[in-house]
């Protein structure tokens, strides 16, 4: 098995919450959003809040995890399916750490929508 193989294979065990949410909508997301950050607003959008909240987890566990930015860089490309080229490994992890607020954001928005 190839390096990447074994990364996306790897990962997709590990994470297998966050794989589908970023490897479904981040795949081949210019071909249904103008930017990848839009890609992820939709994700959030059509995801059920208990499914965000794992993603969400799982994410945080990747960030507290995963070592240097070359490293998340290497995860996010070849073991979520992420379709962003990040010129510098530090973009991994702005994106990853968005990501993150996003989600955050819209849980936290559920659950005020909840208590109102």
């Amino acid at each position: 098995m190839s390096r990447s193989g074994r990364v996306r294979a790897e990962t997709e065990e590990r994470f297998p919450a966050l794989h589908q949410f970023l490897g479904c909508y981040l795949g081949d997301w210019p071909a249904d959003a103008a930017t990848p950050l839009d890609a992820v607003d939709r994700a959030v959008a059509e995801y059920p809040v208990a499914q965000r909240r794992k993603v969400r987890r799982e994410l945080a566990e990747l960030l507290g995890s995963a070592g240097d930015d070359c490293g998340l860089r290497r995860v996010l490309n070849d073991g979520l399916g992420v379709n962003v080229h990040f010129r510098k490994p530090g973009e991994a992890r702005a994106f990853a750490e968005a990501v993150e607020r996003k989600l955050l954001q819209s849980i936290k928005s559920d659950y005020e929508d909840r208590r109102r």
